[in-house]
Formats: C-alpha cells, sequence, structure tokens
C-alpha cells in the first residue's frame, strides 16, 4: 500500500515554469505562481547557495507534501541530475494541484 508520506520529495518528469511571489532563500520557504495559483516553495536542494526574488522565473522541478520544489530557471535538467537523488519520480498531470 502507498500511504502518502508528506515529507518525501517527488520530482516531476518534466519541470514547469513558475514565477516568484515572495522571496525564496537557503533558510526561508517562500512562495511560487504556479499551476494558476501561488504556493509555498522552497529551493531543491536544500543546501542551494541562492535567493530568488519577486518576478524572477523558477523550474518548479517537484513538491514535497503542498510545498513545490524549485531551482533558479538557469539551472538545466542535466545539471540537475548530479544534484538530485529523486526518491520518486511523477507525472505532473497524475498530480491534483
Amino acid at each position: 500500500m502507498d500511504l502518502f508520506l508528506p515529507d518525501r520529495p517527488e520530482i516531476f518528469s518534466t519541470p514547469t515554469q513558475g514565477k516568484v511571489d515572495q522571496t525564496i532563500t537557503q533558510n526561508r520557504p517562500g512562495r511560487v505562481e504556479c499551476f494558476g495559483t501561488c504556493w509555498a516553495a522552497q529551493l531543491y536542494p536544500t543546501d542551494c547557495i541562492t535567493a530568488i526574488f519577486p518576478g524572477q522565473l523558477v523550474n518548479v522541478i517537484g513538491r514535497k507534501g503542498i510545498t513545490l520544489l524549485v531551482v533558479p530557471s538557469h539551472y538545466h535538467m542535466d545539471e540537475l541530475e548530479d544534484l538530485i537523488e529523486p526518491i520518486s519520480i511523477c507525472d505532473r498531470q497524475d498530480i491534483s494541484c
């Protein structure tokens, strides 16, 4: 039986673009406009040393519970493969956002 585990990150098979609504830093989650609404968002991996400010674009690469996992938009998925160790890969269309 596959239970919903909110602390378990899921990496999307295809990232999507979001727009930062509230500043996101290494130590502080912010908010991102994506999927037609605003969501809590945090940098992934969490040791990513950067700040992303309102109006900037990000790549939404997954979720952890109802928090979106994001990277700066200039990151490419091939660069992320070394950083991301996905616990599970999911297809965004199968997620109720």
